[in-house]
């Protein structure tokens, strides 16, 4: 076989097989953490492992005038890119592999299969059309799982919908601006005191602003997505909801239902929370983090990578570039050369630009619903206790970074609650939430939370001290809208998955304490 340089046919089908080595190891890794990204946050990568493939291959062939050949030194180079972090990874869990000397060997391979390439053209020839073959059912098969899986949702979805029953009308409390806070995985007092520190005048000042604090309440579900949803959906999941990516959307849930029946806007943030739990509220305004970097920052750090795009640079032979030229990161501004601590930047940005936000959302017109999931203090423990950045590997102690990450978001939501009460024309209805514990493998770790109330008007005498989030909404529509929301048992699921039964507890061991 040889080439025909000006073969229509032949660059059509090289330049589709750069295409699709291009696409394939994207669209896996997006694949495989399916029910946790978002499709927004592959696109930039998309386009940027594309216009690398073109213009790689693009150049190859003005230079050879051989689309084949061209097409096959590119797809080499992209194989041993994509393929560079996994097996790095694989096999330095059995053999003492050195970045250095691996780089190095891959630069031989590269260099050692181009010669081939060139020195024999049919074959070259043969090896990019495998591969187009090979890389084009790769990526069927990935577009076949991503409709399948908008699909699944889309059902779940309609179905939530017809589950949702009619709200009430506003009663003589009006429409009052509501505030639903996550700090992600926020323990109770008790429970954060096995992590060396004295939450109590949190919960104190909590209480002195006029919170009712449920100091026995345990989270539902101790996965952030059945969680929240269930709090959302103001009922528990049934056995067909066996998986996360069976579970509706938030936007469908019976509470934002409600809340759009009731004329609230709803208004959320930008943030890694939502990026990792792929959830959608269907929200009216979203305010996205400002850039703080200066030019020279924004030249040469990552700082604006998602968790998809760190993801797809540490699987790849970028991620050991960046790393051979560690040695001058000091030179450089916080988060430069590594995708991961540049992802930590930019979580740690975003979770200041909401607590700044959050107090000067009061101005804004209202009725309003106020969703902020604030990924704190789960990990990465980015923050110290006075609220510096600080990057730590995972590897480090979980209990001081716990305890860090806590201290600080306790006296900054702290006087974010004050600013919002201090700045609402009517008073506002706040819940303050964790929607689980510190990880760990046992329930009494995970499922014990945070759960404080601002309910004015008399609503805090509809709470107790071991309603659970499953309650929350119920209780706020069916007191301030005229809604008939019984009250659920508080449950709490814990096993393998969310909600087998064989994980229901209940939070009698808890002794309240006084509110």
């Amino acid at each position: 076989m040889t080439e025909n340089g000006t073969s229509t046919n032949g660059f059509i089908q090289s330049l589709g097989a750069v295409l699709c080595t291009a696409l394939a190891p994207i669209l896996a890794l997006h694949n495989f953490n399916i029910q946790y990204i978002q499709l927004p946050a592959v696109v930039r990568t998309v386009w940027v492992a594309v216009a690398l493939a073109v213009g790689l291959f693009l150049f190859a062939w003005v230079i050879l005038r051989r689309p084949y050949t061209a097409a096959a030194l590119t797809i080499l180079f992209l194989l041993l890119f994509f393929l560079y972090g996994h097996i790095f990874d694989l096999l330095s869990r059995w053999l003492p592999v050195r970045n250095l000397l691996f780089s190095g060997a891959w630069v031989l391979l590269l260099l050692v299969g181009a010669v081939w390439l060139l020195r024999h053209p049919a074959r070259a020839a043969r090896f990019t059309q495998i591969v187009l073959v090979m890389t084009a059912l790769v990526a069927i098969f990935n577009f076949a799982n991503i409709v399948t899986y908008e699909v699944a949702r889309r059902r779940a979805n309609l179905a939530s919908l017809e589950q949702t029953g009619a709200i009430g009308v506003a009663t003589n409390f009006g429409r009052p601006d509501i505030y639903y806070i996550i700090l992600d995985a926020h323990t109770r007092p008790d429970v954060m005191a096995r992590f060396g520190y004295d939450s109590t005048p949190f919960v104190q000042k909590l209480e002195a602003m006029g919170f009712y604090v449920a100091s026995c309440s345990q989270a539902n579900y101790w996965l952030t997505t059945f969680s929240v949803g269930a709090t959302l959906r103001m009922e528990y999941f049934g056995p067909e909801y066996d998986n996360e990516s069976a579970l509706p959307d938030w936007k469908v849930s019976a509470a934002l239902q409600n809340l759009r029946q009731l004329g609230y806007q709803v208004v959320t943030f930008e943030t890694r929370a939502n990026e990792i739990n792929n959830q959608d509220l269907g929200e009216d305004v979203l305010l996205a983090s400002a850039r703080q970097e200066t030019l020279y920052e924004d030249f040469y750090s990552l700082a604006s990578l998602n968790d998809f795009e760190a993801n797809v640079i540490r699987t790849t032979w970028l991620h050991s570039w960046l790393q051979l030229v560690g040695n001058y990161r000091h030179l450089l501004p916080a988060g430069t050369l590594d995708a991961q601590a540049s992802a930590y930047l930019r979580h740690y940005r975003q979770t200041n630009y909401i607590l700044e936000q959050l107090p000067e959302l009061a101005y804004l017109e209202s009725p309003k619903f106020v969703y902020a999931h604030l990924l704190v203090p789960h990990e990465p423990f980015i923050f110290d206790a006075s609220g510096a950045y600080v990057y730590r590997n995972m590897q480090d102690d979980f209990t001081e970074g716990y305890r860090n990450n806590a201290e600080f978001i306790d006296r900054r939501i702290a006087e974010v609650i004050e600013q919002i009460l201090a700045n609402s024309a009517q008073p506002p209805i706040i819940i303050l939430q964790g929607d689980h514990g510190p990880n760990g493998s046992q329930p009494d770790l995970l499922l014990p939370i945070l759960n404080a109330y601002y309910f004015p008007y008399g609503g805090d005498e509809q709470l107790y001290d071991h309603i659970t989030p499953v309650n929350s909404l119920r209780t706020l529509f069916s007191y301030y809208f005229g809604a008939d929301y019984p009250r659920l048992e508080d449950l709490s699921y814990y096993g393998h998955t969310p909600n087998l039964s064989e994980g229901v507890l209940t939070p009698n061991s808890c002794v309240p304490t006084a509110n």
